[in-house]
């Protein structure tokens, strides 16, 4: 005769169930409730398909046009070479064909810059509100090559040693 078998061995040998199934059951689920939510309830609670959000093209700035000029090293005027300047210059102008003017005649331009700072002392170059006056004299010096009257000049790097 055949001898009963325990339920615990019964349950052992029944065949285990995969469990992909439910995880692929699940991520279905989760799909078609997204797709659902989308295409539904998103419309209804977000104003609709028709309601756009609104656009601003953003205002294109145009970039400020500069000719610079780098390392203008000179001895001050009555300095027999002992202090030398050293200056960096950015001139702001506003069109492409002033540009196009001041890069043309960079080499020339440099040496009205040249003469100009040259032609200054110690004190001068120190001076309060020396700044301003220098500024001055080199827009002018600029318009020479290039007429435009709303150039500005600026002075990144000024190092008097």
């Amino acid at each position: 005769m055949t001898e009963p078998v325990p339920a615990e061995s019964a349950v052992a040998e029944a065949p285990r169930k995969s469990p992909i199934v439910p995880a692929i059951a699940g991520v279905l689920a989760l799909l078609v409730g997204a797709a659902v939510g989308m295409k539904v309830l998103g419309p209804k609670l977000g104003g609709g398909a028709s309601a756009k959000p609104a656009v601003h093209e953003p205002v294109k700035e145009e970039a400020p046009r500069l000719v610079k000029l780098d390392n203008i090293i000179v001895n001050p005027a009555g300095t027999q070479g002992q202090h030398f300047l050293i200056v960096s210059l950015a001139i702001q102008v506003s069109s492409a064909d002033v540009e196009t003017k001041l890069h043309t005649a960079e080499v020339p331009l440099r040496d009205a810059i040249n003469g100009v700072l040259a032609s200054l002392t110690l004190d001068q170059l120190s001076a309060n509100g020396a700044r301003e006056q220098l500024r001055a004299q080199l827009r002018a010096t600029a318009q020479r090559f290039a007429a435009d009257t709303g150039m500005q000049v600026f002075l990144p790097q000024f190092l008097i040693q």
